[in-house]
């Protein structure tokens, strides 16, 4: 397009110099005319610079472009040799990872196995404590009441037996039985697991009221008489043997006759002399 309007111009210009005469024979009152060509004359000028001009920026342009096609065949090849030379240091770090995966492994089982001693430890040492007939501290106050495990009646007793397997546990089960639950330890007894079942005990004779003792494997119980106020017996729980170890009497009535004694006095031989 730039040729085509360069072109039109110069003919344009041929044209204005086949009808202006020459400059020696424009008379005065031509001037106007002589003016307006030379002002033609070097916009056409003008124009011929600027189209070597637009000609010489084609040129620089489209050699640059050359030269960026080549630096962007050269930026390419260099990004390719870089990314290369990522995916080997990749592959260097992953092979120094898996030669030292054996030394983490091991650091990580040392600390799992540290944590499950000092678990254990901790473990062995809440059982100590519950397991522990001999108490130091002090209860200073109860917050809240949790019910670990519900069983018998609403009245009843447990207790332990300081003198000989202090680690049993004896549950008394209402205010007047003869069955005796005997657990091997305080977890036994506070647990749900229905396999730590109790030991039943069937006592010789039931007792009633409170203030039971649990001591060298006896059960050391009262039993009330009519004519007695309170009668102390004590029950083997291995052999199943009663023994009376005192009487009490509080007041004599007339109920209080010989037959009574003598019941009291079967009672007495009984139990001492029955075999163990």
């Amino acid at each position: 397009q730039s040729y085509t309007f360069q072109l039109s111009v110069s003919s344009l210009l041929l044209h204005r110099r086949e009808k202006f005469p020459p400059s020696s024979l424009v008379q005065t009152n031509q001037y106007p005319k002589v003016l307006a060509y030379s002002r033609l004359e070097k916009c056409n000028q003008d124009i011929l610079d600027y189209v070597q001009e637009f000609r010489d920026f084609s040129r620089r342009m489209i050699s640059r472009l050359e030269g960026l096609k080549v630096y962007k065949a050269e930026f390419k090849n260099e990004v390719e040799h870089l990314l290369t030379r990522v995916e080997r240091a990749q592959r260097d770090i992953d092979y120094f990872q898996s030669t030292r995966e054996s030394t983490a492994c091991v650091e990580v089982d040392e600390d799992i196995v540290e944590k499950q001693l000092n678990e254990d430890a901790e473990e062995k040492r809440k059982v100590k404590l519950m397991l522990n007939a001999s108490c130091d501290n002090m209860l200073a106050g109860i917050k809240s009441i949790k019910i670990v495990k519900k069983t018998g009646d609403m009245h009843g007793s447990w207790m332990t037996d300081p003198g000989k397997d202090h680690m049993k546990i004896y549950f008394l089960s209402g205010s007047k039985n003869n069955v005796i639950l005997e657990f091997a330890n305080i977890r036994a007894f506070t647990e749900r697991n229905h396999k730590l079942t109790p030991r039943r005990v069937n006592l010789p004779s039931s007792w009633q009221g409170t203030g039971h003792v649990m001591y060298n494997g006896f059960l050391k119980k009262f039993k009330i008489f009519r004519n007695f106020s309170k009668m102390n017996i004590k029950i083997s729980l291995r052999s199943m043997t009663q023994v009376l170890f005192s009487v009490t009497i509080t007041e004599y009535s007339p109920g209080f006759s010989i037959c009574s004694l003598l019941g009291a006095l079967y009672i007495y031989i009984f139990t001492h002399f029955s075999p163990n």
